[in-house]
């Protein structure tokens, strides 16, 4: 069946597996133990907009069991993702096609193969629209030319598509289903042949338009804009599955490069934002701090969000708190080690093995 082979090649069902059998009815305990919270506001907010045509979300045991997913979720790893729009998007399109407990685990094997796509940083997201982007420079250069002249941002209207993995937009929600058999097998290299498969679909009326008005509307609004990547033409993706591998590689190198680069300084708002928080008397405190926290590994501190082990914590919290010369005069850093071992469980207040960013500058 359907569900049992995205069960299966997603890594849901092994994912399953490594846990407790009890393991998704204690997050329900978990969130029905919890008072209402502003993420719990959001969601309630977001589920009443998902797949509003769906018989299932007309009920409201269909909008309760997608809270449900997602509060869980939110549970299982508040640090690193938590909620994010397009979340609901997905887990609805799952409830459509199984139950809640097999919904969760493939939600949570959807986003945690793409973490960087849904955490707070969205860095990997970041790096493949920037190769979306370089794809469709190299390969279609009349229609990037088009949009180069008529000012459309690639990113506004394809960041929607990666998030969603093409879910009622462009694709309509059957196709989409279908879409995902063909994206668990294939790999993700097919979000990628497909967007080149969508914009070589639309290439003439796209070329035809001068306004950006135009060129959005036809992107965004125009038509039926699945009709142009129907199942046939994903197919002629997947038959080209594997000609972009190494180009996506490279590419995706490159700009790991440039975005860690962009990331090693907070925006100015939310520095000021921390600064007030945790009462501290400047943005710099903030930002050097801000440093040490993704120095040891930035790609990967970036990619989850938050510190996700004591060795990092120790290499970070060290190298901002204590001169080499007083950690080799701590009998071999052991002493040091075990102290910020003991902080690093301190800190980490609902004992999930990592530490974000809010909870590092408590200590």
């Amino acid at each position: 069946s359907r569900v049992q082979a995205w069960m299966k090649l997603s890594g849901a069902e092994a994912e399953r597996r490594r846990n407790s059998p009890n393991y998704f009815a204690s997050l329900l305990a978990e969130v029905r133990a919890l008072s209402d919270t502003e993420f719990m506001a959001e969601i309630k907010k977001d589920v009443h907009r998902t797949l509003p045509n769906m018989e299932l979300f007309k009920s409201a045991a269909g909008r309760e069991s997608l809270e449900r997913v997602l509060c869980a979720y939110w549970v299982r790893n508040p640090e690193s993702v938590g909620y994010c729009q397009s979340m609901n998007l997905v887990c609805g399109a799952l409830l459509n096609v199984m139950g809640e407990e097999d919904a969760f685990w493939m939600l949570a094997s959807l986003i945690e193969t793409r973490m960087g796509y849904y955490t707070k940083s969205m860095c990997a997201l970041q790096v493949d629209q920037r190769v979306l982007h370089d794809l469709i420079r190299f390969h279609l250069p009349r229609v990037y030319d088009k949009l180069e002249q008529t000012e459309v941002q690639l990113s506004s209207i394809t960041v929607s598509w990666f998030l969603c993995l093409y879910m009622q937009s462009p694709l309509p929600f059957d196709d989409g289903l279908k879409f995902w058999d063909l994206l668990l097998f294939f790999g993700d290299e097919l979000l990628f042949q497909a967007a080149l498969e969508f914009f070589r679909a639309h290439r003439d009326k796209l070329l035809s338009l001068t306004e950006t008005e135009d060129v959005l509307e036809l992107l965004m609004h125009g038509g039926d804009l699945g009709a142009g990547l129907d199942v046939g033409s994903i197919m002629r993706g997947v038959h080209r599955v594997g000609s972009l591998t190494s180009q996506i590689r490279r590419l995706r190198r490159f700009h790991q490069r440039s975005v860690i680069e962009e990331n090693r300084l907070l925006d100015v708002g939310t520095a000021r934002r921390l600064m007030q928080e945790h009462g501290f008397k400047d943005g710099e405190q903030v930002q050097h701090i801000w440093r040490s926290f993704i120095e040891p590994d930035p790609w990967k501190t970036l990619l989850t969000s938050c510190i996700a082990d004591p060795v990092h914590f120790y290499n970070s919290f060290c190298k901002l708190c204590f001169p080499p010369e007083v950690l080799d005069a701590w009998r071999d850093r052991g002493l040091v080690f075990g102290l910020v071992d003991r902080l690093f469980t301190v800190l980490d207040d609902n004992e999930s093995g990592r530490l974000s960013f809010a909870e590092y500058l408590q200590g």
